[in-house]
């Protein structure tokens, strides 16, 4: 049942849009320290 669900959510639209805004926004921020380092 959890797991259902928790595939059910993965799949909507809301929730991978929320994780790939996260997936760029700590990109961004690897790439700001990157540069900051340089």
């Amino acid at each position: 049942m959890l797991r259902e669900t928790i595939l059910y959510n993965c799949s909507e639209p809301a929730f991978r849009t929320l994780v790939y805004f996260s997936v760029d926004c700590l990109n961004e921020i690897w790439m700001f320290s990157h540069y900051m380092i340089i």
